[in-house]
């Protein structure tokens, strides 16, 4: 029963279906066998994947508590990687919070970490660095995030390929741009961007929707009609 619902869940998940994903994923985590072993592996990474559905639903305090529990647990484990992982998604929900501050340099300190383990071209890294660009932004610093995510752009590109973050990555710069109030540079990133992330994911993919969601907010910001909806 535990992989059916695991693979039910990882569906939903991966849909967009935050809130089913979330209680499949706790009613896992009731499951005997499960909670028999709450430290092992297993255990560790449905807990994680709860903990970022709640993070994905908005209830960020919930998140923290479960994601920073699984972080400890990972790292007593030595699984330094999905350690790191887990302590991404609480980064997130920080920024998410409006601790700007906090979050940057725990991401830069995260980003560190990363770079010993795995390599600073690692995509783990990418993800982290595209949290700093974020954090950066969002306090208010939008030249310096414009300038991290036109670096980080060509970074990805050239150690990625046709990789989802590379076309986060370009997202992230068009909405920067758009911050800036540089319509004519972000319309087009913006796009692009789209149709990188459809083209890798699909359509219906979250990220290809959110993304779709951008460009036809920016489109109807400059006054256009082509993106909107």
């Amino acid at each position: 029963m535990t992989e059916t619902l695991a693979n039910l869940a990882e569906s939903a998940y991966v849909t967009g279906d935050y809130d089913r994903a979330e209680k499949m994923y706790a009613e896992i985590l009731g499951d005997k066998d499960v909670s028999a072993n709450p430290g092992g592996e297993s255990s560790l990474f449905f807990r994680h994947m709860r903990g970022v559905c709640l993070k994905k639903l908005g209830k960020f305090d919930e998140a923290i508590q479960l994601l920073d529990s699984v972080r400890a647990a990972r790292l007593k484990l030595g699984v330094l990687r999905d350690a790191y992982n887990s302590q991404h998604h609480v980064l997130i929900c920080r920024r998410l919070m409006g601790q700007f501050d906090e979050a940057e340099s725990a991401n830069r300190r995260l980003l560190q970490e990363q770079g010993s383990l795995l390599g600073p071209e690692h995509e783990d890294c990418i993800a982290t660095e595209i949290e700093v660009g974020r954090c950066m932004r969002d306090r208010g610093d939008v030249h310096a995030a414009d300038a991290w995510f036109a670096d980080l752009y060509a970074k990805s590109e050239r150690v990625l390929g046709n990789h989802s973050y590379r076309w986060v990555v370009l997202g992230e710069r068009s909405q920067t741009l758009a911050h800036l109030g540089d319509m004519d540079r972000a319309l087009p990133l913006c796009e692009a961007s789209c149709v990188g992330l459809t083209g890798l994911l699909g359509a219906g993919h979250p990220a290809s929707l959110m993304q779709q969601k951008y460009l036809s907010s920016m489109s109807a910001q400059a006054g256009g009609t082509k993106y909107s909806q």
